[in-house]
């Protein structure tokens, strides 16, 4: 969560009010953070999820995938739920 803000910077700008953000994160708060990262996005239109997938970084600029689990989306009532389902 520690690096929504600047993973978003370098698009938020490009983002259409119609165009569904939804973040995979640890930790509590995500949507939040998503929501304060993206000031002018309508809120309807931030989403959260968790997912079980593991990994692990083996040196700087890798990526290893080591497990395989459900990943779940879901909103608060408050959020486009037919872009959500889609």
């Amino acid at each position: 969560r520690w690096a929504t803000r600047e993973a978003l910077a370098p698009i938020a700008r490009h983002l259409r009010p119609d165009t569904l953000v939804i973040s995979l994160q640890n930790g509590l708060g995500a949507r939040l953070d998503l929501l304060r990262a993206l000031p002018s996005h309508p809120p309807a239109m931030v989403a959260h999820g968790v997912t079980s997938q593991a990994a692990l970084l083996p040196e700087p600029g890798a990526v290893r995938h080591t497990g395989a689990g459900p990943t779940l989306l879901g909103a608060p009532a408050r959020v486009h739920e037919p872009s959500v389902r889609r």
